[in-house]
């Protein structure tokens, strides 16, 4: 059986500090498929996510308005960046953009 890769996102974004095999219990398609669809949307999950960030600092795509969450996918895709990467350079010019104009 198939799993659409939303779903498979939407399972990684619910929590991606969550393990491989929760996520394939979630989902019911093999690590495999999980790590494919993961890597094509630039996302990481279990181990290498919770070594990437404190489960405080990590803001899920989920907790953005739908429009800002795509939006953020295709830019960052565009580009070639992580997310965590793309946020950090939007913060980084709207905060020189702030320090030039005072």
């Amino acid at each position: 059986m198939s799993v659409s890769a939303s779903r498979i996102v939407a399972e990684i974004e619910r929590d991606p500090g969550r393990m491989g095999r929760e996520i394939v219990a979630a989902c019911g398609c093999s690590v495999g498929h999980i790590s494919r669809i993961a890597s094509q949307q630039n996302l990481i999950f279990g181990t290498r996510y919770l070594r990437s960030k404190t489960r405080a600092e990590a803001v899920p795509l989920s907790q953005l308005a739908d429009e800002n969450a795509s939006w953020l996918r295709r830019r960052g895709a565009e580009l070639g960046v992580s997310l965590t990467e793309l946020v950090n350079a939007c913060v980084t010019d709207a905060r020189l953009d702030e320090e030039e104009t005072q």
